[in-house]
Order: C-alpha cells, then structure tokens, then sequence
C-alpha cells in the first residue's frame, strides 16, 4: 500500500473500500519516447477503447523524441490487460522555427504560432480562473480539494467561462486544450457496469459482443465523460465540438478548431462544460494564424520487437486483419530511421496508431493505489 494510504489508514481504508469493489480498470497502453538518455512517458493510447468494437485511430505528439545514431527508438507499454495493436506509424514534420503542431482528432495536423491566453476564466460561480489555465504549470482547473471528493455518487455539471480577444475578419481560430482525466471518470464507469449487471471480466467481454449494449455504453460516456466545447452566438451557447477522455497517466494537448464568426460582442467566449471533477484542464489559449500547408514524411520502422522476444514488424506496418498482441505488463521497443531533417526549420514527430485494449476487474483495490496515494500526498503537501 503507498505511503500516505499507510500514514492515513482510516481516510486510506475509506477510500479502498469504496473503489475495490468490482473496480474496472481503465488502464489503456503507454508510449514512451527515447531522449538520448532515457524512456520518458509521452500519452496513453487510444484511452477508452476497450473491446474490438472500440477500436479507433489515436494520434499522438512525441515531445521528447531524438534521434540517436539516426535512429528514433519507441517503447509501447501495455496496461494490466490485453493490448491489440493493429498499425503503428511515425510521422516526421519539418516545420519553420517558432511553429508548432498539434493533430485533431481525425488526424489532421493544424500548425500553430504564439497562442494567446484567455483575458478572462471564470468558473460558474464566477470564481477568477485565470492564474490556473493561463499557462502550463502544476496549477489546473477541476483539481479535486479533497481525494474523496472523487466518490461523490451524484456529481453534477461544472463549467468554465472563457474571453477571448476577437480579431476583425477572422473568424475561423484553433482552440488549444491542455488536460487529463482524473480517477472520477472510471469510477463512474465502474458504477455505470455494475448498476447494469457487469460485474465479472467474463460479463465485460459479453456486453462488447452485444452492439446495443455497447452503443449504450458508448453514448453513455459521450454524455458523461467528454469535455463540451461551446461558443456564445450572442443568443445561446451553441455546442461546436466534445473533447474524447484522455487517461489519467498523463497531459494531452488538444486542438479544435473552430469559427468563431462575428456574433457574440467584443470577445469570443467559450465556455468548456463537463461532469464536476471528471477533466483537469492546465491551459487553454486560442490561435489566431492562418494555417499553412506542411510536408509529412513517414520514417521506416526497422525493428519491432516485444518484450518475450517476438518480432512484430510485419503485425505493425500496415492497417489489416493481424494485430500485435500485447500480453499484460508486455511492453515493445521499436526503432526507426530516421529521415534527413530539412536545414533550417525544426521537427516535429508524432505517431499514428490503430488498436483496442480489454478492461478487466481486478482485486480488491489493485492498479488505483498508486493514484489514490498520489493523491493524498498532494493533499497533505498542500495542507
């Protein structure tokens, strides 16, 4: 058990005894980037795609990958459950300096020059947000004041208010999102199974078999875990885009874009509606630059190789009917040519990639003592 769920039993105890129960675990796959020295953790994959029905495409930025010996070396790391890769790839951008990119969730790449911040963030009792999302820092919004905050059973809608500047003659802008899920969000799955009878792996498996059962459960989180993207049209805040969960292990950049158009006054206001302390959001800005056109290149995977000591290139080049098959705790190493980088510009690279996971229950209280412990250390820090 960790440290402060030792040091506090009775708070530790309450805590586990609410989320051992039938817990689900969302735990979907790692990757991680080498940065010359070491493996750093860059995102999950594919959060929330349990069961083959589920299987989506997730595109993924790697901040912190560089070329050694002009090769690019990645590790996918699988959770406690199975893992199915179908299709791995990593994409090379040559970019002018001072541009960045980031994928919207269909893929496509949206570049990027000096973000401005929000002149105003309220939350909905009009509480000033502005210090918590104005830049990436250890501050965020829908950071939990209590770990057992995360065990309300009825948590209601949060939201917050957004202003900013609006350009003349430019209405379309690219909505940028720093955020990660907290542990509510499967929580309130785990309460969403059993109440339905979903209490064993075997019954799990059932309802992804079941296309019903699990458009009702896909529909379900829509409405319940997605982060709402909404602009005030002078009239009505109208609902222009849902922000998919992201996992819990780390920060994702996200980017939306949007036209804004001229109604509404003075500002563009957005506001970001979501289920209380489901979504911890670091920053969020607005870009303003016309998109420019760039170049993709795709670097050649030249080993892929898992943990038990399988070779898996052939499982992992193309999208089809094979699928690197992940066991649990199995992890795989993969390394790329690197391709010749353009003089003067700067890179980027990120990787495309198609799979699924399985979720599973676990014992009482396994995979969420680490966070649960995580959680009351920042608690008790902060006193």
């Amino acid at each position: 058990m960790g440290s402060y769920l030792r040091t506090v039993p009775i708070l530790g105890m309450i805590i586990l005894s609410s989320c051992s129960n039938n817990m689900l675990v969302e735990r979907s796959p790692l990757v991680y980037s080498f940065d010359g020295k070491e493996y750093q953790l860059e995102a999950e994959l594919y959060p929330g795609a349990r069961f083959e029905a589920g299987e989506r495409t997730d595109y993924i930025m790697l901040g912190q990958l560089s070329p050694v010996n002009d090769e690019y070396r990645l590790r996918i790391v699988s959770g406690p459950t199975k893992n199915y890769v179908n299709e791995l790839k990593l994409l090379i951008v040559d970019r002018p300096a001072g541009m960045e990119l980031l994928p919207g969730e269909d893929g496509r790449l949206y570049t990027l020059s000096s973000p401005a911040e929000p002149r105003i963030a309220l939350d909905k009792k009009l509480n000033d947000l502005l210090s918590l999302v104005r830049q990436s820092d250890d501050k965020s919004w829908g950071e939990p004041s209590h770990p057992l905050s995360l065990l309300t059973k009825s948590p209601d809608w949060d939201w917050m208010d957004l202003s900013f500047e609006r350009p003349r003659s430019l209405p379309r802008v690219k909505l940028i999102i720093e955020a990660v899920n907290t542990l509510r969000a499967s929580l309130m799955e785990r309460d969403y199974l059993a109440e339905r009878g979903y209490r064993s792996e075997k019954e799990l498996k059932k309802m992804g078999e079941l296309p019903g059962e699990f458009e009702d459960f896909q529909k379900w989180r829509e409405e319940n875990l997605t982060l709402q993207i909404m602009l005030w049209n002078g009239d009505t805040w109208e609902l222009m885009a849902k922000a998919q969960p992201v996992g819990s292990r780390a920060v994702r950049k996200l980017v939306f874009p949007l036209n804004a158009g001229e109604a509404g006054g003075e500002y563009i206001k957005l506001r970001l509606k979501t289920t209380s302390l489901v979504w911890r959001i670091d920053r969020v800005a607005i870009d303003y630059s016309p998109q420019r056109d760039i170049a993709v290149r795709e670097a050649r995977l030249i080993e892929a190789r898992s943990s038990s000591g399988n070779r898996l290139e052939g499982l992992l080049r193309r999208k089809d009917t094979k699928y690197y098959v992940a066991t649990e705790g199995e992890s795989a190493e993969l390394v790329f040519r690197a391709v010749p980088e353009k003089k003067g510009s700067e890179r980027s690279c990120l990787i495309k990639i198609n799979g699924y996971y399985q979720a599973r229950f676990p014992g009482p209280g396994e995979d969420i003592r680490d966070e649960l412990d995580q959680l009351l250390k920042k608690f008790f820090d902060q006193g």
